[in-house]
């Protein structure tokens, strides 16, 4: 069998969740010695050095797994954060998908993610050419993700656009694979029948993530920190819809604890804004860094005595953060700063991982940070259960195999034309 996938980043980009792409396409290469992969992808341009990209621009077509896996790449500007450059990116990207992958012969299944969301309307039209069936990855909600954020207004052009997107992507798609039981509900909302969606939660590396003991950790002398000093991280996105302003008003009042460090490491269109303001109130108590390799995940979240998980108010419902496993994975309880009634807090909840608090409420916030920095025991009892529930429910083998399923499922629908 043969699928054709169109991932708009990949290796060795490093993006929120690029693993998940990446473990998906080698479980289904090891689940059986005649499945073939095609990947069409642009030059690197996320996570990466100047270096890189330049080496990568030469590299044009690589095999891997005894010429199975096929990986060809075409030269795209680097992406910018200016949202109309990035459009035009995206629909450049669009174009050249579908010019290279038109003569493509003996395709069985194809594969897109909903990154960019322009990536659905090239999926539908890949599919009506080709006459091959159509797995949509969706791992954001679009425009969904911009109106709770406040970026856009319902009345904007772009939502309306996104609306038709929607509707096109989701009448086209054959299976359509959601992270959560929220996602599952937007979409029926919608309209999309019950039979195209599956539920997929996002896994952990268990093979990468994992437990580092503080005294073992390098990350304390690479980022020169004090491991001493109790430790509340955050890592990931430092866009707007994050709140991590929100972070800074708390480490403001919890100044005169001089034993307690807030450290964030991200990337995103706020990550200067967040410098400013830390700067500008002289928070020693807070240290900043980019965001770090993939390979370190388990480096960052094990120097945390417990770690934030935030979303600014009406952002909570469209997902839970790919971030929220890693963290558990590694021993370590969670504060969220999120939306009331999500999943995300049912889980902290129900299996005592964690202390929620509603979003953009400064003093719960406070409250939460406060109540783990006073009793160390309840750290390492909560800890414990998050690594047990991710060990029950959140492993790389449980999730590829779910989506290898979902792959063979439209495998064998183009068998029975």
């Amino acid at each position: 069998m043969r699928l054709l996938y169109l991932p708009a980043y990949y290796e060795p980009e490093k993006f929120s969740g690029f693993y998940l792409n990446k473990n998906i396409i080698e479980a289904y290469l090891q689940e059986n010695q005649n499945n073939q992969v095609i990947i069409y992808t642009p030059t690197p341009t996320r996570g990466i050095d100047k270096e890189t990209r330049k080496r990568y621009k030469k590299k044009k077509k690589e095999e891997l797994y005894n010429g199975r896996l096929k990986i060809y790449r075409y030269t795209l500007p680097v992406e910018k954060n200016n949202s109309i450059q990035r459009a035009l990116r995206y629909i450049l990207q669009g174009i050249i998908q579908i010019i290279k992958t038109i003569r493509l012969k003996d395709i069985d299944v194809l594969m897109m993610s909903s990154t960019p969301p322009t990536n659905g309307i090239v999926g539908s039209i890949i599919k009506k050419i080709k006459k091959i069936p159509f797995v949509y990855n969706l791992q954001d909600i679009f425009p969904d993700s911009l109106l709770s954020t406040k970026i856009i207004k319902k009345k904007a052009l772009i939502y309306k656009i996104g609306k038709k997107m929607e509707i096109i992507t989701y009448k086209n798609a054959d299976i359509i694979n959601v992270p959560s039981l929220d996602f599952k509900e937007n979409l029926k909302e919608k309209g999309v029948m019950l039979n195209k969606i599956n539920v997929i939660y996002n896994w952990v590396d268990e093979e990468v993530v994992k437990p580092i003991d503080k005294k073992k950790n390098t990350i304390f002398e690479e980022l020169n920190l004090d491991r001493q000093k109790f430790n509340i991280v955050y890592a990931g996105n430092i866009g707007k819809a994050q709140n991590i302003e929100l972070i800074l008003d708390v480490a403001k009042e919890l100044k005169d604890k001089s034993d307690i460090q807030f450290i964030i490491l991200g990337n995103g269109t706020e990550k200067e804004k967040i410098y400013q303001i830390a700067n500008d109130e002289k928070l020693d108590n807070v240290k900043i860094f980019p965001l770090q390799p993939f390979e370190k995940t388990s480096n960052v979240y094990s120097m945390s005595d417990i770690s934030i998980v935030i979303c600014k108010k009406g952002f909570g419902h469209i997902s839970i953060p790919s971030k929220t496993w890693n963290i558990m994975a590694t021993r370590t309880p969670i504060v969220a700063s999120f939306d009331q009634g999500t999943r995300l807090q049912k889980i902290i909840e129900e299996n005592k991982i964690g202390i929620f608090a509603k979003a953009d409420d400064k003093e719960e916030l406070k409250t939460a940070i406060m109540k783990f920095y006073e009793d160390r025991n309840l750290i390492k009892e909560y800890g414990y259960n998050a690594m047990k529930f991710v060990e029950s429910n959140l492993t790389k083998d449980v999730g590829t195999k779910k989506y290898i399923e979902s792959i063979k499922k439209l495998e064998n629908k183009k068998e029975r034309k």
